[in-house]
């Protein structure tokens, strides 16, 4: 009975070491392509105006897993910033690739629709902030809602 036992275990963790790992793997459409990222590396396939499908891979970023950018909040920033730079690499690749556009965006031009696109966001979520605490403040003279206290930060 010990001998069965130690074999069915022997048996139960070999099946466990033949199957396949999971690797986290996410994407994003891009113009006529899709990009896909892994742990290590991202790639891009792009449809050529001709139907043939163009095909690259690079390496992921080292700087993600050392020193102060392996702490939470400060790790979910920089790959909030990683993932938007191979974002914007890849859109312009892939309009660059199935569009034939021989323009190139300068890096000013990408900065400034990166800080536009910031500016946009931020100024997006305060109004809105304020808005749903105007909207509850409608609310305030109910039995359930006279309780909040108010900031009179957004007072319109």
């Amino acid at each position: 009975m010990k001998n069965m036992f130690f074999a069915l275990h022997k048996l139960f963790f070999s099946l466990m070491d033949a199957l396949p790992e999971k690797i986290p793997v996410g994407g994003q459409a891009v113009i006529e392509g899709v990009l896909m990222k892994g742990p290590e590396h991202w790639g891009l396939a792009v449809r050529k105006p001709d139907g043939c499908i163009w095909l690259k891979a690079w390496l992921g970023s080292g700087w993600l897993k050392k020193g102060a950018w392996k702490w939470p909040v400060i790790r979910g920033f920089a790959t909030m910033v990683e993932m938007m730079r191979i974002g914007m690499k890849a859109l312009s690749v892939s309009a660059e690739i199935s569009l034939g556009e021989e323009d190139k965006i300068s890096p000013l031009e990408m900065a400034a629709s990166v800080a536009v696109a910031i500016f946009a966001v931020v100024g997006l979520l305060s109004l809105f902030q304020c808005l749903f605490r105007n909207i509850l403040r409608l609310f305030s003279a109910s039995p359930i809602f006279g309780k909040i206290r108010w900031k009179e930060s957004c007072a319109v």
